[in-house]
């Protein structure tokens, strides 16, 4: 009865391995043969050990059945000990096959301690042998059918054909290798390079570094091709050591590509040094170039082309036998011309005794100069002091010959800090198209790293600008009691040449300045062009009349024939004291015009010095949080939400904090100036990446997290690709999607709803829950609910706080909840306080909540201590 019934079980697995071979792919067929085999053994688990060529065995295919737990994942990287208790059976041609595991207790120890270890009672193992080489072994444990030697004869069948399946796979693995990596250095070639991009997931951090060994030519003709080969091994074993083999490409006879993904724009300089350094000592010359993207977007080939400019710039200096590699090249140890709103330079002289002609791309080169040769310290002051619209306003109100400096510590070829000066000089002092001289000096003793007084103020106008000359002491004479200056500009002027031609913009400039200058003769005035679409205007006033001055400004701009969206604005600034420059005149006129610019409906606007206050405040403070965001002053607190009627904690949402100088800065005072501006998106990221690495810290400790929430403003969503960033973060902290909660703001929902639409929807496909945040706050209505795919609806505490004066806050609330409950959506209440609006939204029907009257925003350290108090307790 016995051997029938296993004759009719080599019958159905003869069938299922026709079905498998003929029907299915090669993985698929071992997937069914191992489906198949564990339920006709009635097996727990069925696993495929496979031999690697380090001589490590790991699980490279498991079944198990329903309710068994994998071991896949913590059986990687077994060593020879591990299976020695089977290859001692195999080695005698046997197969492992073990009935009870009291029958070896006495003649084979080593066995019965790892099944006694591994929780096994039966098991059966066998080799995978192909051609004479051992490719590993195949377990089946827990098997439920009895007679297990008897049942082997099923397991080889299936082994030979897994052992058949596992050599053609190395087959490939080698044929790949020679198709794909390069022979002498072992690194990628080309094709490897291919693949390896079309693996980068959009929105990952990368650097791509572009490195040529331009001597190998020489070397080859000079002292023999076996020289050359030597130094390429010598080169590709110091990238392959910071990069490793699987990130290093040699795509030609003597270059190199490089790729990161994990590393901080920060760090790239010290690479490139570090790297330089380790070539010098090893008499290798190599140039390299490296470019960052922060938020890839598939676009490699772009990058590599202007990481391979930055090569090509680098091997143009080198000249005659100088083998000695310029670190900081075009900017360092050279004096260079520019030419800054054409974006030109050329080289004048260098140490290498190189002078080139005029090329295109000054600020791009120095965005990368400071990438990779300036000091991390000092790249803020250094992107500062030559950012394009600084050093026009500083340099364009000077007279020639007029300089400004500041002290830098550039890189220098043995990877030591030394400090240079660099020096601006203007050298022509025509507005419209300033030209300036650049040059640098290295010092051997060390500064301090601001230089001295006169460096603090690089950005201050000079006192007796060209453009002013002599209205000052044309202010002075004056007997009136007011002085009047006005800053005009004409909206879109680049865009009203563009369209209408340069010759049409000089027509409408020209015919705006003679009718100002018209009207200003009337008054004793005058007007000053300055560049661009810029004027200052400005003339005695007898009373503060700003009536006046509209009148006057109305009258004269209806005799200009100005097109629809190109009208002029005006900042106006009166002011009484006669000991105030005409450059702070100015200033105070431009700030009244920063705030209407490309204001349509109203195009005056009068300085107030509480708005200028404001914007000064709201600057520094500004500059403040770009530094404290670079010195990790920004962190993360969890405010509980709480389930209302146990007050038990269901998940957290992730605030951000400013700790700075100490103490921390509200919100209030820098969120919404950073949205304006657009550095909230910074900001946003860094708390994301903070939230991830405390979930992926709570996984290491073995605690599974609950969910923390992180906002999304509309500004995020206007900037980058939410869900690919979200996806990337996960993936990158090797956390669980429905640990990372996103809540997004209903006012991003009312701006660009089909675009949010889309996000939510890759969201979800990703893994995410979404959260509609602030709903009630402005643009929501009920019907909204229906046609917004979201998860959790958070409905804005004006509700709550209106509640007792207006009884319709009330029939909103209840609407709310009910319709979010019909639709399936959990809706957690924000700004909870008292105890009666606790017991007021249990009886609607709100579960959930989030509020003072629980917890106040903490830090993690106080929230972690609180989840584990409640599971303790919970116990």
């Amino acid at each position: 009865m016995k051997t029938a019934n296993n004759e009719y079980r080599i019958k159905q697995l003869e069938k299922q391995l026709r079905k498998a071979v003929l029907f299915a792919s090669s993985e698929d067929s071992v997937k069914a043969l191992m489906e198949f085999l564990g339920k006709a053994l009635r097996a727990e688990r069925l696993m495929v050990v496979e031999k690697s060529q380090n001589g490590k065995y790991r699980v490279t295919r498991e079944w198990c059945t329903e309710g068994a737990p994998s071991k896949k994942k913590i059986q990687q990287d077994m060593n020879w000990d591990d299976v020695r208790c089977f290859y001692q059976y195999f080695l005698n041609d046997e197969n492992v096959a073990i009935d009870d595991i009291g029958d070896i207790k006495e003649e084979d120890s080593a066995l019965y301690e790892y099944m006694a270890k591994e929780g096994l009672t039966s098991m059966m193992a066998g080799q995978l042998i192909f051609e004479g080489t051992d490719l590993g072994y195949w377990k089946i444990e827990n098997l439920g059918a009895k007679s297990v030697k008897e049942l082997s004869v099923l397991a080889n069948i299936m082994s030979i054909y897994v052992a058949s399946l596992i050599h053609s796979k190395h087959l490939r693995n080698r044929i790949e290798h020679i198709g794909y990596y390069d022979k002498l250095t072992g690194t990628g070639n080309r094709r490897a390079l291919v693949d390896c991009i079309d693996k980068i997931s959009p929105g990952s951090r990368l650097a791509v570094f572009y490195i040529s060994f331009y001597e190998l030519r020489v070397i080859n003709e000079t002292r023999g091709t076996q020289v050359g080969n030597d130094m390429l091994v010598i080169v590709s074993d110091i990238l392959t050591s910071f990069f490793g083999t699987e990130n290093t490409f040699r795509i030609c006879e003597d270059e190199f590509i490089c790729i990161s993904r994990n590393i901080e724009k920060k760090e790239i300089g010290n690479i490139i040094r570090t790297l330089k350094a380790q070539f010098n000592n090893n008499s290798v010359s190599a140039s390299m170039g490296a470019v960052f993207e922060d938020f890839y977007q598939g676009n490699f080939e772009e990058l590599m082309l202007e990481a391979d400019t930055h090569v090509y710039e680098e091997k143009k200096l080198l000249s005659g036998e100088e083998t000695d590699i310029m670190h900081a090249t075009d900017l360092f140890d050279e004096m260079v011309e520019v030419h800054p709103l054409k974006d030109t330079y050329r080289t004048l002289y260098s140490r290498f005794g190189k002078k080139t002609e005029f090329e295109y791309g000054f600020y791009k080169k120095l965005k990368n100069r400071e990438m990779q040769f300036v000091h991390p310290l000092d790249q803020v002051r250094f992107r500062e002091f030559w950012n394009q619209t600084n050093m026009l306003e500083a340099l364009k109100h000077r007279t020639s010959g007029h300089s400004i400096y500041q002290n830098f510590r550039i890189a220098s070829s043995d990877g030591q800090w030394k400090w240079y000066r660099i020096t601006v000089i203007l050298l022509a002092g025509n507005v419209d198209d300033p030209t300036f001289l650049c040059f640098s000096k290295q010092f051997d003793e060390k500064l301090d790293p601001v230089g001295d007084i006169e460096s603090h103020e690089i950005f201050a106008m000079d006192k007796s600008m060209d453009i002013f000359s002599g209205a000052d002491n044309w202010l002075h004479s004056i007997e009136a009691p007011y002085i009047c200056t006005i800053a005009c500009d004409i909206n879109n002027f680049k865009l009203y040449n563009d369209i209408f031609g340069r010759r049409a913009g000089d027509k409408y400039l020209k015919l705006f300045n003679d009718e100002m200058t018209s009207e200003m003769r009337k008054w004793n005035g005058r007007v000053e062009y300055l560049n661009g679409d810029n004027f200052c205007m400005i003339f005695p006033m007898h009373k503060f009349d700003q009536d006046k001055i509209r009148n006057i400004i109305n009258q004269r701009t209806e005799r200009i024939d100005f097109k629809d969206g190109f009208s002029p604005s005006f900042g106006v600034y009166i002011s009484s004291d006669r000991n105030e420059y005409m450059t702070e005149r100015y200033d105070k006129a431009l700030v009244a015009l920063a705030n209407i610019r490309g204001n349509f409906s109203n195009h005056i606007c009068f300085y107030d010095e509480s708005s200028y206050q404001k914007m000064r405040n709201t600057q520094l403070l500004l500059m403040d949080a770009t530094k404290g965001l670079q010195e990790g002053e920004f962190c993360i607190y969890l405010q509980p939400k709480v389930e209302i009627e146990t007050g038990r904690i269901i998940g957290s949402e992730a605030l951000v904090r400013w700790m700075h100088n100490g103490e921390i800065v509200p919100p209030g005072e820098f969120v919404e100036a950073m949205e304006n501006n657009g550095y909230i998106v910074a900001v946003d990221r860094h708390i994301w990446e903070e939230v991830c690495k405390w979930l992926k810290n709570l996984s290491d400790r073995g605690i599974e997290p609950l969910p923390a929430s992180v906002n999304v403003s509309r500004i995020d969503i206007h900037f980058m690709d939410i869900a690919s960033y979200f996806d990337f973060l996960v993936n990158k902290y090797e956390i669980k999607p429905e640990w990372l909660e996103i809540e997004i703001t209903e006012s991003a929902y009312s701006e660009n709803s089909k675009k949010l639409d889309e996000t939510i929807k890759t969201l979800h496909e990703y893994g995410f829950k979404i959260l509609l945040d602030d709903f009630g706050s402005g643009y929501s209505s009920l019907n909204m609910l229906k046609s917004i795919n979201i998860d959790v609806l958070k409905m804005d505490r004006k509700f709550l706080l209106t509640q007792n004066e207006d009884p319709k806050s009330m029939y909103i609330i209840e609407s709310v909840v009910s319709m979010a409950n019909l639709l399936d959506m959990t809706v957690i209440t924000e700004g909870v306080e008292t105890e009666e609006q606790c017991r007021l939204l249990t009886s609607i029907g709100c579960k959930y909540c989030q509020g003072f009257y629980f917890y106040k925003p903490m830090p993690v350290s106080e929230f972690e201590a609180l989840v584990e108090k409640q599971r303790k307790d919970s116990r």
